[in-house]
């Protein structure tokens, strides 16, 4: 694969395309924004989407979350027809602009062939979602998780993560322009502030006990920095930012300065 067919992925976090404090909730105006951004990028896309407050309510309900295994039929039934539901309104949108997606379930992730979908010009489109995994039962898959392992098969570029928030933000509330993996260039990774209820912890802090502090079935935004760390120490550029701002989203896409947050390998 050349330089110019490295892919860019897009993370449409579930805070950015629904309210995820009420269930089954959507940010009709959110989705057209990204929509239409997505729609001038001329390079190949991979896009994930989140669950929101479709999949992490129903998920919660029945124990299901990617840290450990469950025999819960019924519960991996109903979450997987949420994600379903949410999804196709994202593709409904995606589609409206112009944008060929082609949706396939995340555990055939490692046989789809990606390659022979940009022939034709698809849109690959995935989403968090409960797998089952021979001898072990069912678990959550989360977006994030399913760009990590994209990395191990794929050559990626960029690594977009679209949330409700601007970027990650520090103890103040204020956007943390670059976040480092070593000292210097903006503030460590490791040094990160990561809040749990009224507590604060570090990113070093929080990702050491990750289960116990995530607000969400998937590790919540640890685990986003945890592969942001990952894919950073590779040499992929990984950048937050938020739905609101369709030229901001633009110029991300094209590498170009914006507002947000930057992880620097």
């Amino acid at each position: 694969m050349v330089a110019d067919d490295m892919l860019t992925v897009v993370k449409l976090g579930g805070s950015s395309i629904t309210f995820k404090e009420r269930s089954f909730s959507f940010d009709e105006a959110a989705i057209d924004n990204i929509s239409s951004a997505l729609s001038d990028f001329g390079g190949r896309l991979f896009i994930v989407h989140g669950g929101g407050s479709w999949g992490h309510p129903v998920a919660a309900a029945y124990g299901l979350n990617s840290f450990s295994y469950s025999k819960n039929a019924r519960g991996a039934s109903l979450t997987r027809l949420a994600m379903l539901e949410l999804s196709k309104k994202v593709q409904r949108s995606l589609i409206d602009h112009g944008i060929g997606v082609f949706f396939f379930p995340p555990q055939h992730l490692e046989s789809m062939d990606l390659e022979g979908l940009y022939q034709t010009r698809a849109v690959p489109l995935t989403y968090g979602d409960v797998i089952y995994e021979t001898g072990r039962g069912y678990r959550v898959i989360g977006g994030d998780e399913i760009i990590s392992r994209l990395a191990a098969l794929q050559r990626i570029k960029r690594v977009i993560f679209i949330m409700r928030t601007a970027g990650i933000m520090d103890a103040t509330g204020n956007i943390i322009d670059t976040i480092s993996l070593k000292t210097g260039g903006g503030i460590q990774i490791d040094n990160v502030p990561i809040m749990n209820g009224g507590t604060t912890y570090t990113f070093k802090q929080a990702k050491d006990e990750m289960q116990t502090l995530s607000p969400d079935a998937t590790g919540g935004i640890t685990y986003k920095l945890l592969v942001a760390e990952r894919l950073a120490s590779k040499g992929v550029e990984v950048l937050f930012l938020s739905s609101g701002s369709r030229d901001n989203l633009v110029k991300a896409l094209n590498g170009m300065k914006f507002q947000g947050t930057t992880v620097m390998g």
